[in-house]
């Protein structure tokens, strides 16, 4: 990972299942919001990644959006949910 691409969402497209995983060591603190605008979930970082079971949620696409509390640097990424 490299520093213009602080995070990776893997498996994305996900059927809900998918982990965030981060170039730093720094805490993040990480909010999916829906297509709507909704933060659906909200998360603070413990370790290098996170993992998030959305299998409920309506199928679309969201966003991941990642504050990096070390840089002050806020990156978003879109998830699909098939």
């Amino acid at each position: 990972l490299s520093e213009r691409n602080s995070f990776v969402i893997y498996p994305n497209p996900t059927t809900g299942k998918f982990t965030v995983i981060f170039a730093g060591k720094d805490s993040h603190e990480v909010k999916i919001i829906s297509g709507m605008g909704n933060i659906i979930e909200q998360k603070q970082s413990t370790g290098e990644f996170m993992e998030f079971d959305l299998s409920g949620f309506t199928k679309g696409i969201y966003v991941v959006q990642a504050f990096d509390n070390g840089t002050h640097r806020l990156i978003s990424k879109k998830l699909i949910i098939q």
